[in-house]
């Protein structure tokens, strides 16, 4: 066996497939790494590596996703990324909540939506990053190789919907919902990994329930997923939100995901309701998964 370059001694392993954790050496050999068994690395004929790493006491675990981030701006500022590395984010899921940077046709459109999500996402200097993309497949190279971090980007309705439809709370047309179907289409062609909705914040939460199935369906043909902010302020304002969400993603034929799933100390039932909705979603064979944030407050834009 080659000497590997580093070796981690002494964690207990999690490998994220849901195995228990088990004791044993990590090797890592340029970009590949591979799990030894107990006790490996502390013997006489062990491979003697370039650095040794005695995690005693400590957890080995693969890089973690974060599946609700608002960098998609801000990391082309700071590439290096450090507040996420140095929790043990390698990937981060960008374009959240119906607000994501492209596909933007119209430049002044773009600059305009990156101004009302300030508040969310920051918007960083024009002499640091500059705004000049239109398309998904070019949004995504100001990415590659220049990032600390992988990165999988959903294509938010607010952007579709300004580009087909405007600003204003209007109903889609025919005409716009098969321009938001190619657009959508496109970019997912281009990369991106599904559908996300944010539906407290306009333009996207203009939105109805059947525009968003269908989008969702032209997602889920390309293998992506629907990735909602749920409408909180839908029916009784605590699991009909929820409901909407699961809905959208059976009649669009996709995995369906709530971000944020959290329980407001205002809603007039249960944690186990919530979580019930889900449970009982995935025992007719629907995909529907959700995250969770660990504080106790939230934030949002000033509008």
């Amino acid at each position: 066996m080659t000497s590997p370059d580093i070796l981690i001694t002494g964690g207990t392993i999690v490998d994220g497939t849901g195995a228990p954790g088990r004791a044993g050496t990590l090797a890592i050999s340029g970009d590949r790494m591979r799990v030894l068994q107990a006790g490996a690395g502390t013997e006489p004929d062990a491979p003697r590596a370039g650095r040794t790493i005695d995690a005693t006491g400590k957890v080995v675990a693969p890089g973690f996703i974060d599946l609700h981030s608002h960098s998609g701006l801000m990391i082309l500022a700071d590439p290096r990324h450090e507040p996420k590395v140095r929790q043990g984010i390698t990937t981060e899921v960008i374009g959240v909540d119906g607000n994501s940077y492209a596909p933007f046709p119209d430049h002044g459109d773009l600059e305009a939506f990156a101004w009302l999500n300030s508040g969310l996402d920051g918007d960083p200097d024009r002499e640091r990053v500059t705004l000049d993309w239109d398309t998904v497949a070019s949004y995504l190279r100001r990415f590659d190789r220049q990032v600390s971090l992988n990165i999988a980007y959903l294509i938010g309705n607010s952007a579709l919907r300004i580009a087909a439809v405007g600003w204003e709370d209007e109903p889609a047309s025919d005409k716009a919902r098969a321009t938001m179907r190619n657009l959508l289409k496109e970019g997912m062609d281009e990369g991106a990994f599904g559908l996300s909705t944010g539906l407290d914040y306009p333009p996207g939460c203009y939105a109805t329930t059947d525009e968003l199935a269908d989008l969702t369906r032209e997602a889920g043909r390309s293998g992506g997923i629907y990735h909602s902010h749920v409408r909180y302020s839908l029916g009784d304002r605590f699991l009909d939100p929820f409901r909407e969400a699961i809905e959208i993603g059976r009649r669009g034929e996709a995995p369906a995901h709530i971000t944020h799933f959290y329980h407001r100390q205002t809603f007039p039932g249960t944690p186990d309701q919530m979580l019930e909705l889900v449970d009982e979603a995935r025992a007719t064979g629907q995909d529907v998964t959700f995250d969770a944030y660990p504080a106790e407050w939230a934030s949002t834009r000033l509008s």
